[in-house]
């Protein structure tokens, strides 16, 4: 099969941060490469003390709220309730709101229920609120108020991975199959049901009995999909049975786990109502467009907000309703200095290649969030710490391996250092190549290099003469040779972007795995070094 460059997919679900404290040690090998191994210390035996007996642990918070009121409400209804002019027992004084005949008043009692109501209101407000758009507009426009004057990027944008990043659960964005389909293995079990215009899974919840969970949102759409469901705490956990979108000749069409033969107990963090299947945490962020966690470790509990449910214009351009503001005063389309001077907080043109790469790096990188969400036009570093090359997330010789997105490969290339960004291989409205197959990649690498790049050799690379192999097959695919695929999530494959050049020779020195073996898997490195 002649394989294309990966379309520039957002992980469906797996942190993009680097995983928490705490992420179990003895953890298989076949996880999702977002749950790496760590050392134990402090926050490791914190975290995952939280993370398995997490449903514990808020219930007693809440309790706390609430025990104040209880414990005076007893102290003044219960069996004492009457106070009889015994000096010896209750004192010489009777207390506050005692009637003459010992009895508690009638308005002492309407005080402490009124207090009790507030702090079961209390309770119930700590416990965190659904995910929901947020009410203070800080900048960001409607989504819709971009299609007006846009019309052709926002055509090119639907349905795309960005617009498909996350959506309400409904007949149009469910790509499941619903209609009772059962799913057995490992010991984990699931029935995906439809009532009406709703979508449930029947499965284990975090009490570990089986319950009717509601889908609320959809999340991605390909080469997989995934579900969410709302629990306690203003959280959204996704489900850990996925839905393969993949054609049926392909051995898609089916659901499937992403921890295959795997079960986890209800208390740990890897169950899918735990820690690290958590929504808010783990992978909101990227999913949607200036999303804010508002995360409150006092009853850890959220009350996320966003501005745009999916990853919208604003996700890429930044605050919209300024520019709004400036289209409705100036109809007619003039030529500006800079996008700023049309309210654009996000000027392309004036960051450079490397400052657009950083524009898409907050998403398509392994880092560490720094708490502030989203930063449009500014520097990666004032919202993240992206990952350093280190083992477990990349091989020795750099190349991929944990999950590790496209910034840090990409920032080792020569292509990035000549100046190479993101939108000359990607549209940045439909997220797809601009070219399928080597045609992408013959853009730059031709006889008749761009004057862009004046280093580039001019050669002719689409030959036999350089890539070893016969016109057409999958030898022959430029990507085969210089950016190889690691498959993550059980089938989504991702393509390093440091387009190296293969290194047979080297592989017994690094360990790390060279492409011409990976496709001639009973050839030797030295074979293979010996031969190109």
């Amino acid at each position: 099969m002649v394989t294309t460059p990966a379309r520039a997919t957002i992980a469906p679900t797996c942190s993009i941060a680097d995983p928490p404290a705490g992420a179990l040690a003895a953890r298989p090998t076949n996880q999702p490469e977002c749950y790496r191994p760590v050392q134990p210390s402090i926050g490791f035996l914190v975290s995952t003390i939280e993370g398995r007996y997490g449903s514990t642990i808020r219930a007693f918070r809440h309790l706390l709220f609430l025990l104040p009121a209880l414990l005076y409400i007893i102290r003044v209804t219960a069996p004492w309730r009457s106070y009889p002019d015994e000096p010896t027992t209750y004192g010489a004084r009777k207390p506050r709101g005692v009637t003459s005949n010992g009895q508690i008043s009638l308005l002492t009692r309407i005080r402490w229920f009124c207090l009790f109501v507030v702090m079961l209101a209390q309770s119930v407000i700590a416990t965190g609120q659904p995910p929901a758009q947020a009410q203070d507009s800080a900048g960001y426009a409607p989504t819709s108020s971009c299609l007006g004057c846009h019309a052709e990027q926002a055509k090119s944008w639907r349905d795309s991975d960005h617009d498909w990043a996350m959506r309400p659960a409904d007949e149009n964005s469910v790509l499941g199959d619903f209609s009772g389909a059962r799913f057995a293995e490992g010991g984990v079990e699931a029935r995906f049901l439809r009532k009406g215009k709703e979508f449930f899974v029947h499965t284990e919840g975090e009490d570990g009995k089986p319950a009717n969970f509601r889908v609320l949102y959809t999340f991605g759409h390909y080469p997989l999909q995934q579900y969410l469901v709302a629990l306690s705490g203003g959280r959204l956990q996704a489900l850990t049975v996925a839905w393969d979108n993949r054609a049926k000749a392909e051995g898609g069409q089916r659901w499937f786990s992403l921890y295959p033969g795997q079960r986890f107990a209800p208390n740990d963090p890897l169950h899918w109502t735990g820690r690290y299947q958590n929504w808010n945490a783990m992978c909101a962020d990227c999913h949607s467009t200036n999303l804010l966690k508002n995360y409150d470790d006092k009853t850890d509990s959220f009350a996320s907000t966003w501005h745009e449910q999916n990853v919208g214009c604003q996700g890429c351009h930044g605050p919209g309703q300024a520019h709004v503001d400036w289209a409705a005063k100036n109809k007619q389309r003039v030529s500006q200095a800079s996008a700023k001077s049309f309210g654009l907080q996000v000027d392309f043109k004036a960051i450079g290649s490397q400052g657009l790469v950083e524009q898409c790096s907050y998403c398509h990188s392994r880092r560490q969030s720094l708490g502030l969400g989203q930063q449009p036009g500014k520097p990666l570093l004032d919202a993240a710490l992206p990952a350093t090359l280190r083992a477990g997330i990349y091989h020795p010789d750099g190349q991929i391996d944990g999950e590790a997105y496209e910034y840090g490969s990409f920032t080792q290339s020569k292509m990035f250092a000549a100046g190479v960004s993101c939108i000359d291989c990607h549209d940045p409205h439909s997220t797809r190549v601009k070219v399928e197959g080597n045609g992408l990649c013959l853009q730059c690498h031709q006889e008749q290099p761009p004057a862009r790049f004046p280093s580039l050799q001019a050669k002719r690379y689409d030959s036999p003469e350089h890539h070893h192999h016969e016109r057409g097959s999958a030898g022959a695919q430029c990507v085969n040779c210089h950016m190889p695929s690691k498959t993550y999530m059980v089938i989504d494959p991702r393509r390093d972007h440091s387009f190296r050049r293969p290194r047979p020779d080297l592989a017994d020195k690094t360990a790390s795995p060279d492409a011409c073996t990976t496709c001639h898997q009973e050839k030797s490195p030295a074979w293979a070094a010996k031969t190109i």
